[in-house]
């Protein structure tokens, strides 16, 4: 009874603060915050002895309500019951009546990122930063202290970890890395060290800096004097290989302690190329009742994070979801292709910081059938590699076969902007034509599947011009026919059927082809050569087959022929070949009709 009637003094006395609701989001009622997955997020009701803490500091913050002192603990000790929108309004008003405090600012900040507010969070302590420049630090007493009853933090180094902390969540590992170095140079004692070593570690990680993050290592050690943060020191330990993954796996995610270790482990099996493991390690984290803990809310962004790699939802098992609302599901690897795969897995784990390693990778997991699994592997590929031109290359690739054509246009737009000024090379096959002869070069790639992103969002004309600076490139005669058949198909969609005929004028029956017969079979039907009917009696399950399939229905399409245009289509999404290009434009095609 008593605990129900002092939360409904505290409820009450909230109406104080409602003019601030600006503040705050929208939650769900009885909610503190939604989660990055859109979940209401509530706490647990507080015991005797938080509350109990709370009714004292309420007590001087309502005798003296202009001390700074009793707004800070106030606030505190609100947030310490679970009701953090509350106490944000409490530091909130804090900061009217003392605005160049720092501390209403670090508070109201920490609060913040509680609630997945990161970026009014970083407002909050670059305030709180620029403010304590110059300024004599103080040691901070701590809301709930350790047993031995000794702060081991003060108002600077906690402004600069959480403000390190916030920037992480927004992934700006480079403003988290400044920030972190800033608060482990206060040289305060061993326990910030430690803290901030850790993230130091992780930020260098993230940004493929490996050598940095293990020379940051040697600030830890392990007979220093830790007297709280004995996770962060045992988790840097760890890191430094002495200390076994069995003992830091054992670690309660439930409690805050065991909260951090498990997402540094998590993030460990992450940068260190085990993804499939730190995913279904945070996952399981997410499960627990710790979402108020940095280690929770750290891994919801990391998921979120690999979500926002796919914009459509699919089915368990699925690999996309198509054009016209059908989940789509790989068929089941060859022995072939498994043990392609192993090979290069092997390759990648005992160097996955040689680019070429990452880039086998993720397409040997692509020849599987996994193409969001590759996508993932050259996104992390992108975090060590940002300015590597060839992992944008083959992320946009995969985006385009799971139907994210706006990323797969973004990913060759920076690539293509990457290899300016740069020379051009022959580009390995994954699956080597007979001869053995490789027909492709990275700037041909990347122009080539430039122009049929733009192909698929019907953009005709830049499409066009993508794949003219890709048969510019002059490579050979399988160049000039794949992109040639591109550009008279975009040209007859503008509407332009003479400089369409006229595209064609490098196309002739001899060519040396070695690879692309299927496009060189459509040029001739263009040109008037091979009659149509001839090129409807393929198979579209192979890629030639399919490639033919919708440069037929196409030609059928822009020639006023709209009904066996659209029968063609709809029996080509009959087949099984739902990743090769050309049933991929007919599904799109369909879809807008």
């Amino acid at each position: 009874m008593r605990t129900l009637f002092i939360l409904f003094t505290l409820v009450m006395s909230a109406s104080a603060f409602a003019q601030q609701s600006h503040l705050l989001p929208e939650v769900p009622h009885g909610s503190q915050a939604i989660s990055l997955f859109d979940q209401p997020l509530s706490m647990p009701a507080p015991n005797e002895k938080v509350l109990a803490n709370l009714v004292e500091a309420k007590a001087k913050y309502e005798a003296d309500p202009m001390d700074a002192n009793n707004i800070i603990w106030y606030g505190r000790r609100v947030a310490y019951t679970g009701d953090f929108r509350r106490a944000i309004l409490i530091f909130s008003e804090g900061i009217r009546k003392h605005p160049n405090d720092a501390r209403m600012y670090r508070h109201r900040g920490h609060r913040y990122i509680t609630i997945r507010e990161f970026d009014r969070a970083i407002e909050d302590y670059e305030i709180a930063a620029t403010l304590i420049e110059g300024t004599e630090d103080k040691i901070e007493p701590d809301g709930a202290p350790n047993p031995a009853g000794i702060p081991v933090t003060s108002t600077h180094s906690n402004i600069y970890y959480h403000l390190g902390l916030a920037y992480y969540l927004k992934h700006d590992f480079e403003n988290s890395l400044r920030v972190y170095k800033m608060g482990r140079d206060l040289n305060l004692n061993d326990d910030n060290t430690s803290s901030t070593t850790h993230w130091i570690y992780m930020n260098l990680k993230r940004l493929g800096r490996d050598q940095e993050a293990e020379e940051a290592l040697r600030h830890v050690t392990a007979d220093m004097n830790i007297i709280e943060v004995h996770n962060y020191h045992k988790l840097v330990m760890f890191y430094k290989g002495e200390v076994p993954e069995a003992e830091v796996l054992s670690a309660d995610p439930n409690i805050p302690a065991g909260a951090s270790i498990t997402y540094g482990v998590a993030n460990w099996f992450l940068y260190n190329g085990q993804q499939e493991k730190a995913y279904n390690l945070m996952e399981r984290f997410l499960k627990t009742s710790s979402w108020g803990s940095f280690g929770y809310i750290a891994a919801e962004v990391d998921l979120k994070s690999r979500e926002a790699l796919f914009s459509r939802n699919v089915p368990a098992e699925a690999q996309a979801m198509s054009f016209l609302g059908e989940p789509l599901y790989p068929a089941k690897p060859s022995e072939r292709l498994l043990n392609n795969l192993a090979e290069a897995k092997a390759k990648y784990d005992q160097n996955p910081d040689d680019v070429m390693n990452i880039i086998w990778y993720g397409r040997r997991v692509a020849y599987t059938g996994d193409y969001r699994r590759a996508i993932e592997i050259y996104s992390d590929g992108i975090k060590k590699f940002p300015n590597e031109a060839r992992l944008y290359r083959h992320r946009g690739h995969r985006y385009i076969s799971v139907r994210e054509i706006d990323r797969a246009v973004a990913d060759y737009e920076m690539a293509a902007e990457l290899i300016k000024g740069t020379e051009d090379k022959i580009e390995p096959d994954g699956a080597p034509n007979p001869q053995g002869i490789y027909l492709t070069s990275t700037h041909s790639n990347i122009y080539y599947h430039l122009g049929l992103s733009y192909f698929l969002r019907q953009e005709w004309q830049k499409s066009y011009d993508a794949f003219k600076m890709g048969q510019d490139i002059d490579l050979n005669d399988d160049n000039i026919v794949s992109a040639g058949h591109w550009m008279y198909m975009n040209l007859r969609r503008l509407g332009k059927e003479e400089e369409a005929k006229a595209s064609l004028h490098n196309i002739k029956e001899d060519m040396e082809i070695i690879e692309n017969m299927s496009y060189h079979n459509l040029t001739l039907m263009y040109k008037g050569i091979i009659p149509a009917v001839q090129l409807t009696d393929v198979d579209p399950n192979d890629p030639s087959g399919a490639a033919i399939a919708f440069g037929v229905e196409n030609w059928f399409l822009y020639n006023g022929d709209e009904e066996r245009a659209y029968d063609l289509m709809e029996r080509f999404m009959d087949t099984s070949a739902w990743s090769a290009f050309g049933f991929i434009a007919a599904e799109k095609e369909l879809s807008l009709r």
